[in-house]
């Protein structure tokens, strides 16, 4: 069969020993998956086994690419998802097949690992895009695919990292959570985020590292913008722990430019999950307080880095 040739042909160029070869037959296979989403599973396996090696071994643009077949197949379950609700009929045109699904427990442990692979000056570069980015980007696109099953195989590796020496395992340890922030259910996620909120908020004023700061200030973001609000059943944002909150994040404003930009977006997200509630929200005793600090932050000589002073000037 032509189609059986045709697979066997990138396949076989995935492992020429010319690196722009093996690129360009992985970026042959991102366009398949996204184009023939629906005659993969007779190659699905091979495709796995093959993007595995490419991940953990290859060169990093050869690598990119792998991951991003598995990105492509998770943006193709996620419309068939949305379009059909999960209800498939056999004469449904497109059903999905959950390749994302059956492959989660080798695929998970794979992504984790890329989270490891930083680079120094990444947040600096606001054009850096490595393995752990394409990583963590790949994480979260599994995440909403697959909903409540990331969770348990996520968790452990958070545990076993959130607190190492090394700053590459605590700021791997963070990307991961907030990676899948979006996807699972509130009911699954708000226990572990009500565990983690008072670490988390620890870690933005005192980890040594500018990494890991950007990354948990990104993280509180992503919590923020998905688990708080009118529409979450039991908040996180609680009388007790708002003006900790509010602490924590007007003083990271004051930080370096890449982390107190993410700050001001997670001060958007605290702010946006009030919204409906008019002028009688949490935020209201320290309006000027929050005020007067993003203010500042446009008058720093270093705003215009990070996207600093846009950040502030959304915020207020």
């Amino acid at each position: 069969m032509e189609r059986d040739y045709i697979m066997r042909v990138v396949c076989e160029a995935t492992l020429s020993p010319e690196v722009k070869i093996r690129q360009a037959a992985f970026e042959c296979l991102v366009s398949i998956g996204s184009t023939y989403y629906e005659k993969l599973a007779p190659y699905i396996q091979d495709i796995f086994n093959i993007t595995s090696k490419a991940v953990r071994g290859d060169e990093e643009p050869v690598a990119l690419q792998a991951i991003e077949f598995w990105s492509s197949i998770c943006d193709e379950e996620i419309d068939i998802l949305e379009e059909y609700g999960g209800e498939f009929t056999a004469d449904s045109d497109v059903p999905c097949y959950y390749f994302i699904k059956q492959a989660l427990p080798a695929l998970v442990p794979m992504l984790l690992e890329t989270l490891l692979k930083q680079e120094e000056d990444q947040d600096q570069d606001e054009g850096a895009w490595n393995l752990a980015m394409a990583g963590g980007t790949c994480l979260g696109l599994v995440a909403r695919t697959v909903g409540d099953d990331i969770v348990p195989l996520v968790m452990p590796f958070i545990e076993e990292n959130i607190t190492k020496p090394d700053w590459r395992q605590r700021e791997a340890a963070t990307y991961a959570f907030g990676s899948i922030l979006e996807g699972p259910s509130p009911d699954k996620l708000t226990p572990i985020v009500n565990v983690a909120l008072n670490f988390m908020l620890t870690a933005l004023t005192t980890d040594p590292s500018s990494h890991v700061k950007d990354t948990t200030a990104w993280t509180l973001g992503r919590i923020f913008e998905f688990l708080h609000g009118s529409t979450v059943e039991t908040p996180i944002i609680t009388p007790a722990n708002c003006q900790q909150i509010i602490t924590v994040l007007l003083q990271s404003m004051k930080d370096v430019p890449n982390v107190a930009e993410k700050a001001c977006g997670a001060l958007y997200f605290l702010a946006q999950g009030y919204e409906d509630l008019g002028s009688s929200s949490a935020l209201t005793p320290y309006f000027q307080e929050i005020v007067q600090s993003l203010l500042n932050v446009t008058h720093r000589e270093d705003a215009g880095e990070s996207r600093l002073r846009t950040a502030a000037v959304r915020d207020s």
